[in-house]
C-alpha cells in the first residue's frame, strides 16, 4: 500500500502544479482581454447589435440576390450564343441539302432534256428524210 499512497501523493503534486499553470494562463488571458467577462460564453446579444445583425443579413440577401442574378444572366447568354452556333450550323446544313437537291433536280431534268433533244434530233431528220423522198428528182442536162 505504500506503493500506492506514493502514487496517490505524486499524482496530487503534479495536479497541483498543473493547477497552478493554469492559473497563471487564465490570469495572463484576463490581462490580454482587459477582464474576465470576456472569458464568459455570450448567450445573448445586445439590443443595439440586433439592427445591426439585420442590416448585415439584408446586405448578405442582396448580394446573393445579385450574384444569382449574374450567374444566371452569364448561363443565358452562353446560351444564346450557343443557340445562334447552332442556327449558323443548321442554315449552313440546310443551305447544303437545298443545294443537293437542286443539282438532284438539274441532273434529271437535264436526263430528260437530253431525251428530248435526241427525239427532236430523230423527228428533224425523219421529216428532212420525207422531204427529200418526196421532192420530185431534179434532171441534169
Amino acid at each position: 500500500m505504500n506503493n500506492d499512497n506514493a502514487e496517490q501523493l505524486e499524482q496530487k503534486i503534479e495536479s497541483s502544479k498543473i493547477d497552478k499553470k493554469f492559473s497563471v494562463a487564465i490570469e495572463k488571458l484576463t490581462a490580454i482581454l482587459q477582464g474576465s467577462d470576456k472569458l464568459k460564453p455570450v448567450n445573448r446579444l445586445p439590443n443595439d447589435q440586433i439592427s445591426g445583425l439585420v442590416d448585415e443579413l439584408f446586405k448578405e440577401e442582396k448580394e446573393a440576390l445579385y450574384e444569382e442574378t449574374k450567374q444566371k444572366l452569364k448561363e443565358l447568354l452562353k446560351g444564346y450564343h450557343e443557340l445562334q452556333k447552332q442556327i449558323k450550323q443548321k442554315e449552313q446544313e440546310l443551305a447544303k441539302a437545298v443545294s443537293a437537291k437542286k443539282e438532284e433536280f438539274v441532273k434529271a431534268a437535264q436526263g430528260l432534256f437530253d431525251k428530248i433533244q435526241n427525239t427532236d434530233e430523230i423527228k428533224t431528220s425523219y421529216y428532212e428524210g420525207l422531204k427529200t423522198a418526196t421532192a420530185p428528182d431534179e434532171k441534169v442536162d
